[in-house]
């Protein structure tokens, strides 16, 4: 077991030197979990691009004082944008609940009956660097390959960071395709928080994973809205 978390955490040092250089989509993976779907309503929505309002970082690190934080910055995602992976995954999502008879990605050129629009207010994951720790682990793997890693990996193990995330959905609202009218409106709706983690998840790509978990939480708080606040579509 302890064998099998030093090559996790030797994936993880991968990841660090390899951070400035990926670029990682808007995905999760969609369960229902937390969704209370109970009704139907049989009608086409289309989800638009959202509108990207979310202050970004353009650089993959940045400074608090004499304190180096890391973050899911812009550059990071496919074609250093993530407002239309943002959209297609909530697309992505709400067409599994089976909400709406059908739910239409926006990149396609159908019109639905109906649009889903929002504002991207917040998309953001940022984590304290431990220096020290991805030092030794860095010098470990670097000067005694396999089990200086294994030994650094070991000796960084109880090594903790603070990890903060903030995903906010802004402006919500149904519209009418046909009289362009709203015929829904739903409040902000937010996730996130700060934790205290291992000190490897203050890297690029498990803090895009944090967002993109976020993300999924925002959007089943969506769908329970859509579907306890029983729209007249």
């Amino acid at each position: 077991m302890k064998f099998l978390r030093a090559l996790q955490f030797l994936i993880v040092l991968a990841l660090i030197m390899s951070a400035t250089s990926c670029a990682l989509p808007v995905s999760y993976k969609i369960t229902q979990e937390g969704r209370n779907v109970t009704k139907h309503y049989a009608c086409t929505v289309k989800v638009s691009k959202f509108e990207d309002k979310a202050p970004k970082e353009t650089d993959a690190t940045f400074k608090v004082g004499s304190e180096k934080w890391r973050t899911n910055y812009i550059k990071a995602y496919r074609d250093s944008e993530y407002a239309s992976g943002i959209s297609s995954m909530v697309a992505e999502d709400l067409a599994s609940t089976g909400l709406f008879s059908q739910v239409l990605k926006p990149e396609t050129q159908e019109k639905g009956d109906y649009e889903l629009r929002a504002t991207i207010w917040d998309f953001s994951a940022i984590g304290k660097c431990r220096t020290g720790a991805e030092n030794v682990m860095i010098l470990g793997s670097t000067l005694f390959s396999l089990p200086g890693a294994l030994i650094a990996a070991a000796s960084t193990a109880w090594v903790k960071t603070d990890i903060v995330t903030s995903v906010i959905l802004t402006d919500i609202e149904l519209v009418n395709t046909r009289t362009g009218k709203r015929v829904w409106t739903c409040p902000p709706l937010k996730a996130g928080g700060q934790q205290r983690k291992h000190w490897s998840k203050a890297d690029v790509p498990p803090l895009i994973a944090a967002a993109n978990n976020d993300l999924r939480d925002v959007v089943t708080q969506l769908i329970n809205r859509l579907n306890s606040d029983a729209p007249k579509l």
